[in-house]
């Protein structure tokens, strides 16, 4: 029989591997590939501009030309020029990984859902 051997003696059917997209627990919106933040790292307020890839209700990805720390705190800046409105989110690090060209795509997990405003300003 195939299946895994639990700590409790007892087996369980083995699960397929999910994709680490299907996992996620909220849409995920494409960018428009246009839209630029702002990017703090707190421990030296380096500042990364950061090219939107893509969003969920509580995540970012940003394709920056440097990686920033896993699990280091950011700062991201949200200006809207033509209607002046502005804002800043936390969040934190959770992944670096190279892009094309020298970049490196940046995963960040925010401190607080993303408002229907912002998820429309940003895609």
């Amino acid at each position: 029989m195939s299946g895994l051997l639990t700590l409790s003696g007892t087996q369980r059917q083995e699960q397929p591997a999910v994709a680490w997209a299907e996992r996620r627990t909220s849409k995920r919106y494409s960018s428009s590939g246009q839209r630029t933040l702002t990017i703090l790292e707190r421990t030296e307020f380096k500042r990364h501009t950061a090219l939107v890839h893509d969003l969920s209700l509580r995540g970012l990805g940003v394709i920056v030309d440097s990686p920033l720390e896993v699990g280091s705190i950011v700062a991201i800046l949200l200006v809207n020029r033509p209607t002046r409105a502005s804002g800043i989110l936390s969040g934190t690090v959770c992944h670096a990984t190279p892009h094309a060209e020298g970049k490196w795509r940046v995963g960040l997990n925010l401190s607080r859902n993303l408002t229907d405003d912002e998820i429309l300003f940003l895609i």
